[in-house]
């Protein structure tokens, strides 16, 4: 989840801030896709070549593990626990109906963003670098090695036929669990 600061609230990160931010982000991937005559692969890559039941049980297998490198990096790590703790600063307070709405919405569109339209035109590796470098930043760096994997998880997915549903899934699942117990007290 790419981390960004609205300043006029006192750095608390506002859902609706976020909400415009992922708009844009959206807008320009499909008209990215649009422009390179790609916009087919929204279709072709949705479901992916394995089918619905196996994309969502690869994404469910692939975020429940991440979920667990997660809180378990956490709990060995003390920089990634202390990221950890200042995302958790700046969401709070996020009732689960918002956390759930988070997760998703930041699922959707950078699997749409990095998966299916960076991934297409550049390729894995330099989408999994551009993800990591964009989901990290000045007090976030211990998220690098994490963001890493985890984007070339969710590559592996698309280009093993499991399609943006398999990626998705894994991506909302990981970003929801996360959310949950960081913000749990």
């Amino acid at each position: 989840m790419n981390h960004h600061r609205d300043t006029e609230r006192g750095g608390q990160l506002s859902p609706g801030v976020l909400a415009c931010v992922y708009g844009v982000m959206l807008s320009a991937s499909v008209g990215w896709l649009w422009y390179r005559d790609r916009l087919g692969l929204l279709q072709t890559n949705a479901i992916g070549e394995r089918g619905p039941w196996l994309a969502a049980a690869a994404g469910l297998v692939v975020g429940l593990a991440g979920s667990a490198t997660m809180a378990a990096a956490s709990r060995r790590w003390q920089a990634f626990r202390g990221a950890e703790l200042r995302i958790a600063a700046a969401l709070t307070p996020l009732d689960d109906a918002t956390r759930l709405g988070l997760a998703l919405l930041t699922a959707i569109v950078e699997e749409i963003t990095f998966r299916l339209a960076l991934q297409d035109a550049v390729g894995l590796p330099i989408a999994v670098a551009a993800y990591a470098v964009l989901n990290t930043g000045p007090g976030f760096l211990a998220f690098v090695p994490v963001a890493a994997l985890s984007a070339l998880a969710f590559g592996l997915l698309l280009d093993t036929g499991f399609g943006l549903l398999g990626a998705t899934t894994a991506h909302a699942l990981i970003n929801y669990l996360t959310l949950q117990r960081i913000q749990t007290p």
